[in-house]
This record gives structure tokens, C-alpha cells and sequence, in this order.
């Protein structure tokens, strides 16, 4: 569980949607093309504003359109404390107001590790706890909340319970 964890984001999963929902924007492109080519054929002005194009990361008009949101969560091992941040504009930025949070918690903050960042969907953690100190970790991310715990708990395994979550905007 410790060994295969790194920080991931959430348009990187399978079965994102992005994909499709880029293929919808191209044929509204095409299609608004096509009308702006007849109207000019039929002698009409039209005024025509096509959808914004993919980015370069192939996440699609939808999500660049309102932007990229950063969320992250760290834990402190010794106590359980923890820190979370959403809406952030730079990863960076999330990361280390998550690790500011649990230091700012935790009563060993030099325990306060980061463990995994999201962009543009729901982050959950899941720990199994040896007395006060988490024995172990997995987190999961995915477009809702409770998707994101059930993988996290996935990750963790039989023994772990639900810690934290956060979620951005998208």
C-alpha cells in the first residue's frame, strides 16, 4: 500500500469522459462550420463563435473552459491529523496548503506527509490505524465523493476506514 502510492490526478483515470466529451465539442465545431458556410452561400452574415479548442493535455473544451482546479490531502502518521485544500490554481499551491493544514493540527506536525493531489474531481483517503498511529494508507480519486472513498478503500484494504476526502471544482 505504501510502496505504490503517488500523487495522481483524476483526468488520468479511465473512463474519465473527457474524451468523449471532446469528440461532442468537435462535432458542434463541425456543425457550426457547416451553417456558417451556408448561410455565406445563401448570401446571410452570421455571426459564429466556435467552441474553444482541445488543450494540450487532451482534456477537452469542457474542463478547460472552466479552468484547472488543484485539491490535496496530507497526513501526519503519528496522530491521524490531517490537512486538505481544493480549488487551488497551481498543484503546488494545493500541496503545500494541505501539509500547512496538518502541521497546523497534527501534535507531531513533522509527521505531515502529502500524499496525493486531484485536479478537477474528489480525492479520499482511507488509513488503518496500530493505536493512535496510522499503520497504513490508500487514497482514490474519481468525479464523486463517495467513488473516491470506495476506491480509496480499495486501495488501503479490508482493515482501513474512511479518513478524509476533498473535492475541487470542474
Amino acid at each position: 500500500m505504501f510502496g505504490g502510492c503517488s500523487p495522481t490526478q483524476v483526468d488520468d483515470l479511465p473512463g474519465s469522459g473527457a474524451k468523449g466529451r471532446s469528440t461532442m465539442f468537435r462535432i458542434i465545431r463541425i456543425f457550426i462550420t457547416m451553417v456558417a458556410a451556408l448561410a455565406t452561400a445563401l448570401g446571410g452574415a452570421v455571426a459564429v463563435q466556435a467552441a474553444p479548442s482541445d488543450d494540450a493535455a487532451g482534456l477537452g473544451a469542457s474542463l478547460s473552459a472552466y479552468g484547472r482546479w488543484y485539491g490535496a490531502i496530507a497526513v501526519a502518521f503519528d496522530d491521524g491529523a490531517y490537512g486538505r485544500s481544493w480549488n487551488y490554481k497551481t498543484k503546488r499551491k494545493a500541496l503545500n496548503r494541505a501539509q500547512k493544514e496538518c502541521k497546523r493540527y497534527s501534535d507531531f506536525p513533522s509527521s505531515c506527509r502529502k500524499l496525493a493531489w486531484v485536479r478537477n474531481g474528489c480525492l479520499a483517503v482511507a488509513v488503518s490505524w496500530n493505536g493512535s498511529m496510522v499503520a497504513d494508507y490508500g487514497w482514490g480519486i474519481a468525479r464523486s465523493k463517495r467513488k473516491a472513498y470506495a476506491n480509496a478503500l480499495n486501495d488501503c484494504g479490508p482493515d482501513c476506514k474512511k479518513l478524509t476526502y476533498t473535492c475541487t471544482k470542474w
